[in-house]
């Protein structure tokens, strides 16, 4: 069954499993005791090591979203570590396209005055991968 191994580490994690306990017809009794106390667990400690593990904007951001929707499902407000999420980006700064990592891939500084690389220099990057 799906709550035999530890669960509910992560905010989405438990959003996924509340989601399944109320499509899934095989959905036992006894699953629904090792949810409650997956997120008795969650809130206990859990949520504190999520946030605390946070390393970007990107990520604060996600964990905010997802404690938005695990809060509308266990009518639950996480309003002081969203204020917490919240106090955290204004320190990391405005989100800013150019220094954002989009997932491995780095802006080049290739760029002037905020202009785009040109089509010759896009064309020389992928150019190796047509060959």
């Amino acid at each position: 069954m799906i709550l035999e191994h530890e669960v509910g580490t992560r905010a989405g994690d438990l959003n996924l499993l509340i989601d399944l306990s109320k499509e899934l017809s095989i959905w036992s009794e006894d699953g629904n005791k090792k949810l409650n106390a997956a997120i008795q667990n969650y809130a206990r400690g859990g949520l504190e090591d999520e946030y605390e593990n946070c390393s970007d904007a990107d990520e604060y951001e996600q964990l905010r979203e997802e404690l938005g929707t695990l809060g509308e499902q266990l009518k639950v407000a996480f309003d002081r570590y969203v204020d917490r999420i919240e106090q955290r980006l204004v320190e990391l700064g405005p989100a800013d396209d150019e220094n954002r990592d989009w997932g491995g891939w780095r802006r080049s500084d290739n760029s002037s005055g905020g202009e785009l690389d040109t089509d010759d220099a896009i064309r020389d990057v992928f150019g190796t991968l047509l060959d």
